[in-house]
């Protein structure tokens, strides 16, 4: 401060960088944010010093769920690299675009920036940058589902951040490959990964990675069979995100708490954590809601019976399936669109034969009891039979608490079938 006011202007800019960086590397990222943009206008040259300034501003307000910000920061930044020749610093900012796309739900953009920056990388990269580029590419291999190729890229991610002592990617890449050990059959080692985040989490304070890492250890606790601790787990995540200003880690705990009580077969408190998650979307990212957050919500109030509702908050969230890059996510705007149109029997077992192949657990079993219920609700006792009969036997095999309320509306069904009255043809004489 001293410094710019008394004509200092690049030793002023040189501290106030060292305290941006100190503030990171502590997890202090509104400190770091405002020492970034306090030396911002003592660097007005377009060269390497900016860059960096914008770079580390952006990886502080991403930090702080200012994406919208963030992403301005890293594409600035990303035009002053190109200006420069750095094709390196280039690649790493791609790599972090992906990564703010990526949490806003913008899955096929972040695919598309990560593929670039993997296609645009030269053979030797400086091992921060090869560290990034693992790591945000073995994201996009997991939302594609393509779990060994993930495994890889985040099991080399993890190791070169663990050596070069960058806590982000080391931690980040852990956390992902945790959930993708688990549903590779490596449950026990995802389990003992997940363990580790939390400790080292918990030892440098680093509450966004934490409040993710409890979400994530929420799948271990189901396959288990533990539903109370999945629940304390996502329950601590949410009072993190409120109690650090999280907006995001609030929101997505929330959605995540409404898809395991709808599991647990309490659909209307599933319901009512969605409702939450969505007003609170629809308010904190107002230029941008986050799209699962809608759809999801737009499903369970189809499982509800609320059909015009479930439409309209699907269009509001302005997104179709080409766009969805994620295959389990991509299910829900072909399910809620038979569910408030009305589709035939072959449209429905076509999406449930994507969902065999797509879904993970549960989800199969929610989209099978969904078509269950809205052939009750068409009047349909035969269809609603057959549908929730399939579904039951799915829940069955999963051991899943759905198969109670699933039960229920099968007998309901097989009653209204046994009442549904049957013509006669009488022949004239």
């Amino acid at each position: 401060h001293h410094g710019a006011r008394g004509g200092f202007p690049d030793q002023a800019a040189t501290c106030l960088l060292a305290l941006a960086e100190a503030a990171r590397a502590r997890h202090a990222h509104a400190e770091a944010e405002a020492h970034f943009t306090s030396a911002l206008p003592l660097l007005p040259d377009p060269g390497p010093a900016r860059m960096q300034a914008l770079k580390g501003r952006g990886e502080a307000r991403w930090r702080l769920m200012h994406f919208e910000d963030a992403l301005s920061d890293f594409q600035a930044a990303r035009a002053l690299a190109a200006n420069l020749h750095d094709l390196c610093a280039e690649v790493e900012l791609l790599a972090l675009e992906s990564a703010v796309c990526d949490f806003c739900d913008r899955r096929a953009e972040a695919a598309a920036l990560i593929e670039t920056a993997h296609r645009r990388a030269p053979a030797e990269l400086p091992p921060r940058v090869q560290a990034r580029l693992a790591n945000w590419l073995g994201v996009a291999r997991h939302r594609a589902q393509r779990w060994s190729e993930a495994i890889e890229l985040l099991s080399q991610a993890a190791a070169l951040g663990d050596a070069l002592g960058d806590h982000d990617t080391k931690v980040g890449s852990m956390l992902l490959l945790a959930y993708d050990l688990g549903r590779s059959g490596r449950a026990d080692e995802g389990a003992r990964l997940l363990d580790q985040v939390i400790a080292i989490c918990e030892r440098t304070c680093d509450v966004f990675h934490l409040a993710t890492a409890l979400t994530n250890r929420v799948e271990l606790w189901r396959d288990r069979k533990q539903p109370a601790r999945a629940i304390a787990d996502l329950e601590r995540a949410i009072r993190l995100g409120n109690q650090f200003g999280l907006d995001y880690v609030e929101t997505a705990g929330t959605i995540n708490l409404a898809e395991l009580q709808l599991w647990q077969g309490d659909l209307a408190a599933a319901v009512a954590s969605a409702e939450r998650a969505h007003r609170s979307a629809c308010k904190r990212f107002r230029d941008r809601p986050l799209p699962v957050v809608s759809l999801y919500y737009a499903h369970l109030l189809a499982h509800a019976g609320r059909l015009s509702e479930a439409r309209a908050v699907a269009e509001s969230a302005g997104v179709g399936e080409a766009e969805l890059s994620e295959p389990m996510i991509a299910l829900l705007p072909p399910c809620l669109r038979l569910a408030t149109g009305g589709g035939s029997e072959a449209e429905w077992d076509a999406l449930i034969e994507r969902a065999r192949r797509d879904a993970i657990s549960e989800q199969l079993v929610e989209i099978m009891w969904l078509r269950g219920k809205c052939a009750l609700r068409q009047h349909s006792p035969a269809a609603a039979t057959r549908a929730l009969a399939a579904a039951l036997a799915e829940a069955r095999r999963l051991s899943s608490a759905l198969s109670g309320p699933i039960e229920a509306d099968l007998a309901c069904a097989q009653t209204m079938h046994t009442r549904t009255p049957t013509r006669t043809l009488v022949r004239a004489a």
